[in-house]
């Protein structure tokens, strides 16, 4: 399901000219950033310690894919 609706995102950014999709993943969230990349995104940027959760900091990762 994941899948399908990442396609049909990118499909739509396609076919109305969109020239640059980004996404946000946590930086402890691996199995998200597998995923992702898995569909040919790739990292673009980090933004250290950007979200606090139960005190604990975490970068937020930058994804963009080919379109």
């Amino acid at each position: 399901m994941g899948q399908r609706l990442v396609q049909a995102t990118l499909e739509f950014a396609r076919a109305h000219d969109h020239e640059k999709l980004v996404i946000w993943v946590r930086g402890s969230h691996h199995a998200a950033q597998g995923f992702y990349k898995g569909l040919g995104f790739r990292e673009c940027g980090r933004l250290s310690r950007q979200v606090s959760i139960d005190d604990a900091y975490d970068d937020e990762v930058l994804l963009e894919p080919f379109l």
